[in-house]
């Protein structure tokens, strides 16, 4: 039997991915069309990934606290690991399907701070959910705050999107800080659904604090009525 390698897999791969472009299966997982140079809000400038930015998101992939938003979460060691994500990551942003992540910088041009990753919810519609995780050093400043503002503001003028939800353990006080500080309140707490996993290899069911807003609500908040 003949092993299916080599550019007839390739071939066969890309005429599967077009197919189920065609038959609409990427329908309920389609972001806003991002823009090319990203954009700017406050002091902040969320762009896309590039080759320079290997040595800082593999830091931040390694940093303490990133076990907090995913149990799963394997972190990248090797600059080979990361451009096989940057690759990924392109193609999903010209494909308009998510989850798409987000280099946060100073908008000055200066130093990377951190990353939004953000996705489409298949379950709801026209829902969207972003988690976003800082470089130690960029912690504490209301860098998350002013982030998210500008994330939110972003995707809700898209037209597309209507609600965002957060959800991080209960117990993660600096999210759930930042998340009602954003005007994304807390609606409840899902019993037992996320699972952390210790440095010892050991694990633990939390608790998970659930965040949403629609858009009209939030306009609401803003203008004071």
């Amino acid at each position: 039997m003949t092993s299916k390698t080599g550019p007839l897999l390739v071939a066969r791969r890309a005429a599967a991915e077009a197919l189920r472009r065609r038959l609409g299966f990427y329908a309920d997982v389609t972001l806003p069309e991002f823009p090319a140079d990203g954009w700017y809000s406050e002091d902040l400038h969320l762009r896309r990934y590039a080759e320079g930015d290997a040595a800082a998101r593999l830091e931040l992939e390694n940093s303490r606290g990133m076990q907090l938003w995913d149990d799963d979460f394997v972190p990248m060691s090797t600059r080979a690991e990361f451009d096989a994500w940057l690759r990924s990551q392109d193609r999903r942003i010209r494909e308009k399907r998510g989850p798409y992540a987000l280099a946060i910088e100073s908008a000055d041009g200066g130093p990377y701070l951190g990353d939004i990753t953000l996705w489409r919810l298949r379950d709801r519609r026209e829902t969207a959910e972003f988690g976003i995780a800082l470089l130690p050093g960029a912690r504490g400043r209301n860098t998350a705050g002013r982030a998210v503002r500008a994330t939110l503001n972003w995707i809700f003028a898209s037209g597309t999107i209507r609600r965002v939800e957060i959800h991080h353990a209960v117990g993660n006080d600096a999210a759930c800080f930042t998340a009602r500080r954003c005007g994304i309140p807390v609606e409840g707490t899902l019993h037992r659904a996320f699972s952390l996993r210790h440095e010892d290899g050991s694990s633990e069911w939390l608790d998970v604090c659930a965040h949403g807003v629609c858009a009209e609500d939030l306009d609401l908040r803003r203008s004071g009525t």
